[in-house]
């Protein structure tokens, strides 16, 4: 029987982030990857302390370059 090899989780999640983003723009990137989470916490109130911890092109610039350093 064969051992499958599976890529690196972080690798391929740097990959699946490149192709969202370069498909979809930041914005929507961020709307896909927040699906499926279950969050008991009203999305408002969620989003207003998302906004008041940073600012939207902060965010953009560090998953950014946390995706581009290979």
């Amino acid at each position: 029987m064969k051992t499958i090899k599976y890529p690196d989780k972080e690798k391929s999640l740097k990959k699946a982030m490149k192709a969202l983003y370069k498909e979809l723009g930041p914005a929507e990137m961020v709307r896909v990857t927040a699906m499926g989470h279950e969050n008991h916490e009203d999305s408002v109130k969620t989003h207003r302390k998302l906004q008041e911890s940073v600012s939207a092109e902060e965010c953009i610039r560090e998953i950014m370059a946390a995706y581009t350093k290979e």
